[in-house]
């Protein structure tokens, strides 16, 4: 489009009035078509084989789409056709503010007696009597010229005494509206300001001119039939007068054509030249319609008006066409805007006529209520008009009948979604017809409906239809009476018709179906005649018979052109409403034949209207698939051991370090190996050695650490992981070394990890490494080991229980399987069901050495056979399985089994109190016998887990709810009570040992952890967080007494704690950050009080003496009693932190919000619990905010940031100056540098090494030393810069390192190209070959460069091959076993590992913006970090931090051209960037996180959040906190029914919940709501509410739905809380608004309210075992509509349009309907088993398929289908389940993401198709407990088919991690069906494994199935799409 010229500056408009003095048709195109056209702008084509296109405009396309319509519509039809374009009158904000209907009013008003006090005419004033708007003789209206007189009229002081001050009507205030409302939308649109000045000028002269002629009216009081049609037209002309002067703001040549003498054109004939609108009027005066010769005349006289119009320009032609005899209303109706564009069309014998609307086109059925209704591409006329004639609103049948008749399609488009096809009214509508004469139409349109657009004609919607013959669409037509009429007078038969429809012509009512006898006739009306007409019309009907009223019906009909050929049409469609239990009232079958309707009761038309769009069309729901997006969170499973060779090696500071043990961790499927690195600590700034000499050193063991640890001020070593910040760690502020983890590999296993363990196998005794043992939940164990060649986890055996009797009888499918193993690695054991254990035996030795089997075969196979041990078959007493443990210091393996016989609670106390027994068993693997050796009886019911005790000590720890207790091989127990609970519960006497501050001990064990540090010190982790010593006092070899000491920290709360050889600790934490701390050992000199030493008497001492076996107790109670005061040494354990593992936790709720940096969207999550809790905020890629923009700076192809050295005479006394200057070289053409010395390479890159890694080897080939060299300066200077390398890419496909200057070849591989996991030196010179030379994978650019955090950065090699992907390959040394010895040739001894490969989709144009590898180091807030950044479309990051793997981050940008870090401007973390806005510096958002798939923002507030909710009017987030708070319990006096009674006895509590407002600025809580003490908040939601208080009718308010507690004995109660977030004025002294919560409305129920929902205004709720529909009354109350039984609990509520899905915690999913007229809720259909489901949601395609996602509480998926057709679905009562989808986690959360794409205009057909694909996409976000979030998304049915045969080849093709089986894993076990229900959903993460393979086998694997590999990688980009 060409830009808009000074020029333009006069608004052209056309009346077309032939001059009176001449009849010469060149005479009359006089006027504004002679007006000289600016230059520049865009015009109708002037080819002269063009057709014209006519356009027609709505009303509200006008009104709210004006500029779309001049901007991306109208210049996409001009450059290959004529366009005219005809408008409606102007909508309004709303429909009483529409252009017409004002006009409208205003004539009534002005016929309105004036009020007695209105003013009388003031003499000397006059009604105007110029009226160029209206009459045949008025002049044409002002061009420029006379345009500014008008203007200067509206201002004279003339037009102010005219009317204004004459009289003031009430029309006056309506026509100011009218103007005001066009001058407001003027000013909006039109930016030229003489272009406003013109059109405002002309809107003043036609509302003036209307207002004349109003007063004019007024004072004859009398406005004729063609007066109103003159009013009306005022609304056209203001229209067509606005949108030309928005095209010619657009830069596009139009003007405006009025029509009032058109008619008077077409009354003159050569018969009747002189003939006048009086003749017509009087030829129809008597009410005849006008005939056909009169429309035709008409089209015949618009066609020669437009053509007299300058050719070039595009005519804005209004839709009234002036006085028409009869009155236009009368004769047409308000459609005539319609009319004249079909009459426009004909006249100029368009080749389209386009009818631009709100919606798509023609659907299959209303989208409103068939969420499965899919576009008409084309239909037939005849099927239009019946669709029509029975409720949809088509288009008027005569208006289409005049376009139709002369073969010209009709289409009708979107003008919101201008790129759709729409659908074509074609006279023919054969598609290769339609093709052949409408297809041209599009052929040079690049951005609007192509060519390929009309070949959706072939659709599978489409030709589906056509070929199989199916209806085309099925209608509604709601509110019908039916009259049933039986003549009781047969005498009088034959005029017994004639009677009845004379009745009915009286009355005015039309049939719209009829079924006729000889005596009877039942009929189908309209129930708009009103209750009094119907009773006057059934009280004359009576005369002819008994007559029957049938109200609140409803005629059903489906329609296709092709059903009279469609045998059992009608026989499928009666029997598909019989089984969906809907009764038909009448039948009928019109004469057309192309529509079979029936009559059916109103309330079932929704339902039948569904049923039968699924049964006679054939429409079933699309597949879907499932992607995880993030991993869970945290560690649940760890296990220290010796994994990997812990050899030194060198880091970037040439500082040896070292590998101190390796620690796996697994939470979920989420399995990670880390080295416990201990490396030398980086120094200090000078800032923090400033600092810490300021605030003094802190004592050894006190030290605080990055987020987790602050020691108390005493030294006590108190933890507090909330709080604290880093701090250094050891006496000073440089400690020697810091410990940190590193990551080595992460795998997402296809299973659930339920334990680890590690191992020493035979092979163990050759390599000193350990082996590990994996235990899942499915009753399975991997044996795994490492392989250092690999550098990864290697699958030794793979042991499964999963069919054994046990598992398969079990049905409970909340157990879990866990996993112990002997200490002496004898053999390991996984708990099953039914108290059974899995025996896994490991070979020894010994044992070989007994069995004379050779060593090499132990080293391959080092178990034995495994075998099932049922333990009540070992005892039967053995029932009730509670712990499990491997007990120490036994010639065999030998466990003891804590189980409870007879079961107990706290009812039953008094019956059954201590019910629990231990068993002590060894395992003769040998002989297979178990004999049980001990027995311990008695124990407390409440016993939670066992630990054993080392064999020096002996014994077992056993930890129940209220005390630890120590049980020796004598059944000797003693212990210590945590709470006074202890001592009530059981009969064991224990002592309550005091707190700290004297107080009694409350502590709980529940959710504990209790590990042995050494032999003598254990650490006992409490559930909140809290860190314990328990002391073991011994007497000789005996434990005398157990005894807590004082909290030592405060970490996340523990799930598994592990302690490594070395004494390091390892807390793993589920609800946050896990943590690696190091016990340190302190001893200490006390002294002990004087109650604690008493001298015994005699007759005790004497006891003693008889009891004393190890040593001379008396003396030494003598000498402690007779000397000084007494002391004890003792060693104390302090904790020092090390590192953290980062995790946000489970996530609780999520909603999403838009960021305040640059309003990209982010999940907002609740996470973490509760001083860990808080929100976290997740994006899709790394937030940056731009610092400043750089107009002076090129660079679009390439960007360099250099630091230089400063000149010595440069300045350099600044303060802290390091002698450099940064400069920055920027280019904007395309870089060509060359090596002169190298031969030809595709891609290069130069590589500073100083880890040491790249390093030639020391001597020569033959062994001998090195020539001593001299240290020169230059070998110094390099020994800092690192050594020099080149790395090369070559056209031939090989990869080369060359050492710099001297370029050698060091290093040579041809297996890049290939994309193979390992890259090794290839010492010969042939190239490997595939079968297919020409592969396509063309290497685009490599990248060698450092990547990482702080000092632990690695060597990456990084690779972008042509078709997108991206491999990241480890520069590793070679393993020991491996190096190179004896070549004659100096190369590196490294090899490459493959870490990452991604899958980005080819780029869009890589020729004019190529993708380009550019290295980077910044600073962030946690030190210096590495990476990777990639330019060109789809711009990423690549890097990652020490804990986590690389990572890909996206950008906000979707074209970078360059990029570089800069530091030019003072900071050291900004990038110089080049995007499509042009150069800039950025800076990422300081507080984001790295390292997760996501980046993240955590926001640690200290408290629970369970719900957050996003208010999008205000941008603030709204969130639930939870806290724990007293409980109180009350009588019905309402007096305290309990109280403590006892030392140590807990309160009990509650969860006690507050509203709370954040500020998107600061997130810190501005504002809060708190509840009642024990009322629990159980959901919170923004719902849209009918309101008075807002101008569009609704508004978003903040409803919450409470639990409110009353004990045991009393009924829980609820509430219903209506809050909105309200604006209020700013406090003194800030000029910042604030907002606060208001409460409007508290609604009391009888029942919890746990789900709410919004419905068409109205609230949704549930109450109990009830689900109400209230309406939001005056903003103050709730009032109910409807309620609805359903089942025992509601745990949510979805709702599309008037549907509702309603999931239960017992009775599964509801599908039920709301109707409005009279308010009900329908249920439509149900499932009928017994599911616990806790969410469900509406899921739709880009097709419109419908289907229902459910999860349950167990993490299972189930897809659901309303299918009444089916015979399972029960007549359609009962909700067919297609698919279940185990995702082995329950998902606490669900979001519904509309996904949509926004084509170019420029776009190609294939793009476009595919982007139309993904349109109207429903995407579910879901988030578990675990704190993993996973995407649910429809995929197109030809892409599933071809992904499913690929998920196949996967399953049996690919070695997967553990030997485990994916499909098992996603596999539901249902016992109703006879097969898995699991073919319905996608694994992603399992087609993940298709882009690891290196690319000749995907190539393979493609041609196995079928297909192409250019073809599954395109699949599968589309489908790894974020939400």
């Amino acid at each position: 489009m060409s830009a808009l010229t000074p020029t333009m500056s006069s608004l052209r408009f056309d009346s077309r009035t032939p001059s009176p003095t001449t009849s010469s048709p060149s005479s009359s195109t006089s006027g504004s078509g002679s007006l000289p056209t600016p230059p520049g702008l865009h015009q109708n084509s002037i080819d002269p084989a063009a057709r014209w296109l006519v356009q027609k405009y709505g009303g509200t396309s006008v009104g709210k789409f004006a500029e779309r319509i001049a901007e991306t519509i109208v210049p996409t039809y001009l450059d290959q056709h004529k366009v005219a374009i005809v408008c409606s009158a102007r909508s309004g904000s709303t429909k009483a503010l529409g252009t017409t209907n004002l006009l409208l009013r205003a004539a009534s008003e002005a016929l309105k007696p004036v009020s007695v006090d209105t003013p009388a005419v003031t003499p000397g004033t006059q009604t105007p009597s110029r009226n160029p708007l209206w009459g045949r003789n008025s002049p044409s209206p002002p061009r420029r010229s006379s345009v500014s007189t008008a203007s200067s009229r509206a201002t004279s002081p003339t037009r102010q005494n005219s009317l204004s001050s004459l009289t003031h009507p009430s029309f006056n205030a309506t026509v100011d509206l009218i103007r005001s409302e066009h001058i407001k939308a003027a000013r909006e649109l039109i930016k030229h300001d003489a272009l406003l000045k013109d059109l405002e000028a002309e809107i003043d002269h036609d509302c003036e001119g209307l207002r004349g002629y109003l007063f004019a009216a007024q004072v004859i009081d009398e406005i004729s039939p063609r007066s109103k049609d003159n009013i009306v037209g005022v609304g056209e002309r203001l229209a067509c007068k606005l949108v030309a002067a928005v095209l010619q703001d657009r830069g596009i040549d139009a003007e405006v054509v009025t029509l009032e003498t058109i008619v008077l054109d077409a009354l003159q004939s050569p018969s009747n030249p002189n003939g006048t609108l009086l003749d017509a009027e009087e030829a129809f005066s008597d009410g005849e319609a006008l005939d056909q010769s009169f429309y035709d005349r008409l089209a015949d006289a618009l066609g020669h008006r437009i053509r007299q119009c300058p050719p070039h320009r595009v005519p804005v032609i209004t839709g009234f066409f002036g006085p028409v005899p009869g009155s236009l209303l009368r004769q047409i109706g308000r459609g005539y805007t319609d009319l004249l564009a079909a009459l426009l069309a004909v006249g100029l014998d368009a080749s389209e006529l386009q009818i631009w609307k709100e919606v798509d086109g023609i659907f299959t059925a209303d989208p409103r209520k068939v969420l499965t209704a899919r576009l008409i591409p084309i239909i037939s006329p005849e099927e239009a008009v019946e669709l029509t004639y029975y409720g949809s609103e088509v288009i008027h049948p005569f208006t289409m009948e005049q376009v139709i008749r002369r073969k010209i399609p009709i289409r009708i488009k979107n003008v919101e979604n201008p790129e759709g096809g729409g659908t074509v009214i074609h006279p023919n509508p054969e598609p290769e017809v339609v093709m052949e004469e409408i297809g041209l139409l599009f052929s040079g349109l690049n951005g609007i409906s192509p060519l390929k657009t009309l070949s959706q004609l072939d659709s599978p919607t489409h030709s589906t239809i056509r070929q199989k013959k199916l209806p085309t669409a099925v209608t509604i037509k709601d509110h019908i009476l039916v009259l049933n009429i039986h003549s009781n007078r047969k005498t009088i038969s034959h005029g017994f018709l004639a009677k009845i429809f004379g009745t009915l012509d009286r009355f005015g009512v039309s049939v719209d179906l009829i079924s006729t006898s000889e005596v009877h006739v039942s009929m189908a009306i309209e129930d708009t005649i009103g209750k009094k007409a119907v009773e006057r019309l059934v009280r004359e009907l009576k005369t002819s018979g008994t007559v029957t009223v049938h109200p609140d019906m409803a005629i059903l009909s489906l329609v296709g052109k092709q059903m009279k050929h469609m045998i059992g049409i009608a026989g499928r469609m009666f029997s598909t409403l019989a089984e969906g239990n809907v009764n038909i009232e009448m039948i009928s079958q019109g004469a057309s034949e192309i529509n079979i309707s029936c009559v059916i009761e109103g309330r079932d038309a929704t339902k039948a209207l569904n049923i039968i769009h699924q049964s006679c069309l054939q429409i079933t729901p699309e597949a879907a698939r499932g992607r995880e997006l993030l991993s869970a969170s945290g560690v649940e499973y760890a296990t220290f051991l010796n994994l990997t060779p812990s050899s030194s090696i060198k880091n970037a500071s040439g500082t040896p370090s070292r590998v101190i043990t390796n620690l796996a961790v697994a939470r979920s499927n989420l399995l990670r190996i880390f080295e416990v690195r201990q490396e030398p600590a980086p120094l200090p700034s000078f800032a923090e050695a400033e600092a810490h000499a300021r605030n003094g050193a802190s004592k050894l063991g006190t030290e605080a650490v990055e987020g987790e640890v602050e020691m108390d001020e005493g030294g006590e070593g108190f933890v507090n992981m909330a709080q604290v910040r880093a701090l250094p760690e050891g006496l000073s502020i440089t400690p020697s070394t810091v410990t940190r983890l590193f990551l080595l590999r992460e795998h997402r296993l296809h299973g659930i990890v339920t334990g680890i363990q590690r191992v020493k196998t035979i092979a163990s005794s050759e390599d000193g490494m350990d082996r590990v043992l994996i235990s899942f939940k499915d009753a399975k164990i991997s044996l795994m080991e490492w392989s250092e060649v690999q550098r990864d986890l290697m699958t030794v055996s793979i042991h499964t229980y999963e069919r054994t009797p046990q598992l398969l009888s079990m049905n409970s499918p909340t157990w879990r399987s866990s996993l112990r193993t002997d200490s002496l690695n004898r053999c390991a054991a996984l708990t099953l069901p039914r108290d059974a254990l899995a025996i896994l035996p490991f070979h020894s030795s010994a044992e070989l050495e007994m069995m004379e089997q050779e060593r090499t075969l132990a080293k391959d196979v080092p178990y034995a056979p495994s075998f099932v041990l049922d333990l009540t078959e070992v005892d039967g007493r053995i029932r009730n399985v509670l712990d499990m443990v491997f007990v120490p210091g036994f010639n065999n393996s030998t466990i003891a089994v804590a189980f409870q016989t007879t079961q107990t609670w706290t009812g039953r106390l008094n019956e059954f109190k201590d019910t629990v027994t231990i068993f002590m068993i060894t395992l003769d693997i040998f002989t297979r016998t178990y004999p049980v050796i001990g027995q311990i009886h008695g124990l407390p019911y409440d016993v939670l887990y066992m630990v054993a005790c080392p064999a020096t000590i002996g014994g077992l720890l056993i930890v129940t709810a209220n005390a630890i207790l120590h049980v020796d091989q004598a059944s000797r127990t003693v212990g210590v009570a945590v709470n006074g609970w202890a001592n009530r519960v059981s009969t064991h006497v224990l002592s309550a040992q005091p707190n700290e501050n004297k107080t009694p001990l409350d502590l709980q064990l529940e959710g504990s952890c209790l590990t042995f540090v050494n032999d003598t010190s254990i650490l006992l982790s409490l559930c909140d967080g809290e860190q314990r010593s328990l002391k073991m006092h011994m007497e000789g070899r005996a434990v005398s007494r157990l005894e807590l000491s004082p909290p030592l920290g405060m970490t996340g709360p523990a799930a598994v704690v592990c302690v490594s050889d070395d004494e390091h600790v390892f807390v793993g934490s589920t609800s946050g950050p896990s943590t690696l701390l190091k016990a340190v050992h302190i001893e200490m000199i006390v002294e002990l009080e004087k109650e604690d030493v008493v001298a015994p008497a005699s007759a005790d001492l004497d006891m003693e003496l008889d009891e004393d076996i190890y040593g001379d107790v008396a003396a030494q109670i003598m000498a402690q009693s007779t000397s000084g005061p007494a002391t004890e040494k003792i060693v104390t354990l302090q904790l020092a932190l090390r590192d953290t593992l980062p995790g946000h936790g489970i996530i609780s709720d999520m909603t999403f919000g838009l960021m305040a940096e640059d309003g990209q969207p982010e999940l907002i999550a609740c996470t973490g619990v509760g001083k860990l809790g808080g929100l976290t905020r997740f994006t899709k890629q790394i937030p940056t905010r731009t610092k400043r923009k750089l107009p002076s700076i090129g660079g679009r192809q390439g960007i360099w940031s250099i630091c230089v050295k400063r000149s010595s005479n440069a300045n350099m006394d600044r303060a802290n100056s390091d002698g450099r200057d940064t400069i920055i070289i920027s280019t904007n053409s395309t870089p060509a540098p060359g090596l002169s010395r190298i031969p030809a390479c595709h891609s290069f890159s130069l590589f500073s090494d100083k880890t040491g890694l790249l390093a030639l080897p020391a001597s020569d080939p033959d062994g001998a030393p090195e020539t001593e060299k001299l240290e020169r300066l230059e070998d110094i200077l390099d020994t800092d810069r690192g050594t020099q390398w080149a790395v090369l890419y070559l056209k031939s496909g090989e990869l080369q390192i060359r050492n710099l200057p001297q370029l050698e070849i060091v290093f040579s591989t041809p297996e890049v190209r290939f994309l193979s996991p390992s890259l090794t030196h290839n010492s010969d010179k042939e190239m490997r070959h595939s079968d297919n030379t020409e592969t396509g994978f063309e290497i685009q650019s490599i990248c060698l460069a450092m990547i990482g955090e702080s000092e632990l950065t690695k060597p990456h090699l990084t690779v972008l091959t042509t078709s997108g992907f991206v491999a990241s390959y480890e520069v590793l040394p070679l393993p020991v076993q491996t190096t190179r010895r004896g070549s004659a040739q100096k190369v590196l001894s490294i090899h490459f590992i493959k870490t990452l490969v991604h899958l980005l989709g080819r780029p869009s144009n890589p020729v004019i913006l190529p993708r380009r590898l550019i290295p980077f180091s910044t600073m962030t807030g946690n030190g210096p970090l590495s990476g990777v950044f990639c330019t060109g479309d789809q711009p990423f990051w690549l890097l990652s931090v020490n804990w986590s793997p690389l990572r890909l981050y996206p950008t906000a940008n979707n074209t970078i051209h360059a990029l570089a870090p800069s530091s030019i401007f003072g900071s050291e973390g900004d990038f110089l960037v080049h995007n499509e806005d042009g150069p800039a510096l950025v800076q990422w958002v300081g507080d984001v996180q790295l390292g997760l798939e996501l980046p993240y923002r955590p926001i640690l507030i200290g408290r629970q959040y369970t719900a957050v909710i996003f208010d999008p009017a205000t941008k603030h987030v709204i969130a639930v906190s939870s806290q724990k708070a007293r409980f109180a319990l009350y009588d019905e006096e309402g007096k305290s029914a309990w109280s403590v009674d006892g030392p140590g006895i807990s309160e009990p509590v509650c969860e006690s919940c507050s509203l709370e407002l954040f500020s998107p600025d600061t997130w810190t809580t501005i504002d809060g709501y708190e509840f009642a003490q024990n009322e629990f908040v159980n959901v919170a939601e923004s719902v849209s509410l009918e309101t008075l208080s807002a101008e569009k009718g609704e508004k978003d308010f903040i409803v919450v739905g409470t639990t409110i507690y009353r004990g045991e004995d009393l009924a829980v109660k609820g509430a219903t809380y209506v809050f909105e977030v309200v604006e209020v004025v700013p406090e003194p002294g800030s000029a910042k608004r604030r907002n606060k919560l208001k409460l409007l409305c508290r609604d009391e129920a009888k029942g919890p309210v746990t789900a709410v929902c919004g419905i068409n205004g109205y609230l949704i709720s549930s109450m109990g075992q009830k689900v109400y529909v209230r309406a939001f009354d005056l903003d103050e109350r709730l009032i109910g509509m409807a309620f609805l039984d359903v089942g025992l609990y509601v745990t949510s509520i979805r709702t599309l349009k008037n549907l509702i899905l309603i999931s239960d915690a017992v009775k599964s999913v509801w599908f039920v309907c709301f109707q409005e007229d009279p308010f009900k809720l329908i249920v439509l259909a149900k499932d009928f088993e017994a599911v616990s489901t806790t969410n469900t949601n509406f899921f739709f395609g880009s097709g419109q398929d419908l289907a229902f996602i459910s999860t349950d509480e167990n993490g299972i998926i189930r897809m659901y289908e309303y299918n009444p057709l089916d015979p399972e679905s029960n007549n359609g009562q009962r909700l067919l389940c297609r698919t279940e989808f185990d995702g082995q986690e329950e998902h606490k959360a669900v979001l519904t993401v509309a996904r949509r794409s926004s084509p170019s205009i420029d776009m190609s057909v294939e793009k476009l198709d595919a982007n139309l694909a993904q349109q109207a996409q429903s995407v579910l976000v879901c988030a578990t407990l675990a704190g993993s979030i996973s995407l649910l998304s429809p995929v197109e049915s030809a892409r599933f088919k071809r992904l499913a045969l690929l998920q196949g080849q996967l399953v049996k093709n690919v070695q997967h991690v553990g030997g485990l089986n994916p499909k098992g894993y996603r596999t539901v076990r249902n016992e109703k069906v006879s097969r898995p229900l699991s073919k319905g959903i996608l694994d992603a993460d399992l087609l993940r494994a298709f882009i690891d393979l290196e690319l000749g086998r995907q190539e393979e694997m493609t041609r196995q199935i079928g297909t192409a590999r250019d073809l599954i990688t395109h699949d599968l980009s589309m489908i790894w799409q974020s939400w």
